[in-house]
């Protein structure tokens, strides 16, 4: 086997594979535990975070990013339905082309997707962060090298080189020149087909600055402001206040402090003990108040952060917003926007192809002109109603639209030879399952009515039956205000009263089956 070497020309240390190399350790620059920066979080604070972040010390703001999922619920919630919208999504793998060599590529990198799979949330953790890295632990037991398993590693315990902000490194020993903090220097070369890095830009630029939770930070912040001054707006305005009195003569510190005591305890405990000499009163709060500005406010930061993260504002949330869930756009039709989705699977795909199947089938097959790649597949859901509509206009001009195709788009399997059809001339009433619902069936192939001839044929024969219950009572008080010789007026003052004797249930139920039908036979586009 040729030796081998990195994208960037390096040599690959196959014995260095063998060792877990980014482990966590009790001290130095790879502990677990971190630090609670959202603790008295201030915008001066937050703004020397993120300047320190991208000078090249991100510890703290990776804190913050990490304490972010926990504690901004909203946040954390649009977060996770981005992630586990990759994570819902085929992986494939495609041979770089035809020859038994490439066939049997594709087939090792097909044999490794479990690993990625179980791996791929963790990846994703560069959403929020805008870097994730995981170590690949490499199993030689069989005599093959093959990826037992993928290890998330704190995104912490990296830097980036200071010389293109690009480069990730793994910390060192270094010393920050001016706070003392170990483990912030230039940081030491990750060692090829060792890690898999994946950066999830949400902008253009460095890494450290393209993560959500960067964006999204100025929304935590003044959401917890706004909380906050919320609950303790709900504390003081959602009880009474209690009034104490006591009788002039008490005069004696003490006995004043017991009064103030109980009043704090009916807040509290709802029980006090005072002396028969003192008095307490409730006094109903300000009912003008409301919270609505609190809550005006944590609202308008959630659907920032919704549009930041998903595309849109997320009125599953609430039906105040717009464009989102709940607006029957076409972007309703999935949690996350098609085109961030598909932002996502490309740089995903691009990850996994660089830093996983290029290291697996170099370490057990040797280097390659062309290699495997991974595809992330998913089908993008389609307004079935709006391509129905398009459908049928494009027939109207005679447009040659391929029935396998719109039966295809529908999920509609082609009919059996002989195989009754929806869309066709009607059969007798009561006969079969079309005439059951007013829908003709024929055998496929046959010539017939198209699809408002059918419709109407359906529907016409017994309409009198139909309607009656609905146009006789008019008809009758049209024949007494006749004979009575009464105007139009007289006669029209008769008519809201016939509201309460006609009966609409039969043309109500024969429409409905029109509609459903209709609706089959626009939604299948079949040419009968």
């Amino acid at each position: 086997m040729a030796k081998l070497l990195d994208r960037y020309g390096n040599p690959i240390d196959t014995a260095l594979l063998k060792t877990e190399v980014a482990t966590p350790t009790l001290t130095g620059v790879r502990r677990v535990l971190g630090a609670h920066p959202t603790s008295g979080l201030t915008p001066q604070r937050l703004a020397q975070l993120l300047l320190s972040a991208e000078s090249g010390y991100p510890a703290a703001y990776l804190d913050l990013a990490e304490e972010m999922e926990e504690k901004y619920l909203h946040y954390a919630s649009v977060l996770n339905t981005r992630k586990r919208a990759i994570l819902g999504l085929e992986l494939a793998v495609e041979a770089a082309g035809d020859t038994p060599e490439e066939q049997a590529d594709a087939g090792l990198a097909e044999s490794a997707l479990p690993v990625i799979s179980a791996g791929l949330y963790d990846i994703m953790d560069a959403l929020g962060k805008g870097y994730s890295a995981s170590e690949i632990i490499w199993d030689t037991s069989a005599g093959q090298w093959m990826p037992a398993r993928l290890e998330w590693r704190d995104p912490r315990w990296f830097v980036f080189s200071r010389l293109d902000g690009r480069t990730l490194r793994l910390r060192d020993g270094a010393m920050h020149p001016i706070t003392g903090e170990e483990g912030m220097g230039e940081g030491l070369p990750l060692p090829p087909y060792k890690f898999l890095v994946h950066h999830a830009s949400a902008k253009s630029g460095i890494p450290i600055r393209g993560g959500l939770a960067r964006a999204a930070a100025w929304s935590f912040l003044f959401a917890n402001y706004a909380v906050k001054d919320w609950v303790v707006f709900a504390e003081v305005f959602g009880q009474p206040i209690r009034l104490g009195k006591y009788e002039d003569g008490i005069t004696d510190p003490a006995q004043i402090q017991i009064l103030l005591d109980a009043l704090r305890a009916i807040g509290t405990d709802a029980a006090a003990a005072i002396p028969k000499s003192m008095d307490v009163s409730f006094v109903a709060a300000n009912g003008k108040a409301s919270g609505d500005l609190y809550e005006n406010l944590a609202r308008y930061l959630d659907d920032q952060v919704s549009k930041l993260v998903l595309g849109y504002m997320r009125t599953s949330d609430n039906g105040k917003s717009g464009g989102g869930l709940g607006s029957g756009s076409a972007e309703a039709l999935t949690e996350v926007r098609y085109d961030i989705l598909h932002s996502d699977t490309f740089q995903l795909a691009a990850t996994l192809n660089r830093d996983f199947v290029r290291p697996l089938v170099d370490l057990n097959k040797g280097p390659r002109k062309t290699y495997p790649k991974i595809v992330i597949r998913f089908d993008e859901q389609v307004d079935l109603v709006a391509l129905a509509d398009n459908i049928v206009k494009l027939r109207s001009v005679n447009a040659p639209i391929p029935v396998k195709w719109a039966l295809d788009k529908f999920g509609i399997p082609e009919a059996l030879d002989g195989e009754p059809t929806l869309g066709s001339p009607p059969s007798p009433a009561g006969a079969g399952w079309g005439g059951a619902w007013g829908v003709g069936v024929q055998k496929r192939g046959g010539g017939g009515l198209d699809t408002i001839d059918t419709l109407a044929a359906s529907m016409s024969g017994d309409w009198r039956q139909i309607v009656s219950p609905m146009s006789d009572p008019i008809q009758a008080a049209l024949d007494a205000s006749h004979a009575a010789g009464e105007t139009a007026e007289q006669f029209l003052s008769r008519l809201p009263p016939l509201l309460q004797t006609m009966d609409p249930s039969a043309l109500t139920e024969r429409l409905a089956r029109a509609a459903f039908a209709a609706r089959l036979m626009g939604e299948a586009g079949i040419e009968i």
